[in-house]
């Protein structure tokens, strides 16, 4: 169940701002720490419409396996994770993002890859 709830903390954070309201780039000093997701100058990064797609699918992927399993049910995990996985292997596919927003979707969604290990096991902690 807690795992659940940090895929749907995580995908509640993804970078959706639109254009006309996102800040501009960091500048090129900007480091990027590798898997530690960092704001632009404090707000979401801007990210491409397939982006922004995969992100909208994956808040669906949480919530509909929500209604359909029931928590204690490790079909719950395993098809969110799996279901996830498809998602984001097609937001890299089709990134065109450069520079440091694409470093930070790259470690918003690494994480989650990881976690699917642990998702897919019929062990429910």
């Amino acid at each position: 169940m807690k795992y659940v709830h940090l895929l749907l903390l995580i995908t509640s954070l993804s970078c959706t701002q639109s254009a006309e309201t996102a800040p501009a780039e960091l500048p090129v000093e900007f480091e990027n720490e590798p898997g530690v997701v960092q704001l632009n100058n404090g707000q979401k990064w801007t990210a491409n419409p397939e982006t922004k797609e995969g992100i909208a699918r994956m808040k669906t992927i949480v919530a509909q396996n929500r209604v359909i399993y029931e928590p204690n049910d490790p079909l719950l995990y395993s098809n969110t994770a799996s279901a996830m996985l498809v998602t984001i292997k097609e937001i890299f596919s089709k990134c065109d993002m450069e520079g440091a927003a694409h470093e930070e979707l790259h470690d918003y969604l690494v994480p989650l890859m990881g976690n699917r290990k642990r998702l897919e096991s019929k062990d429910l902690e």
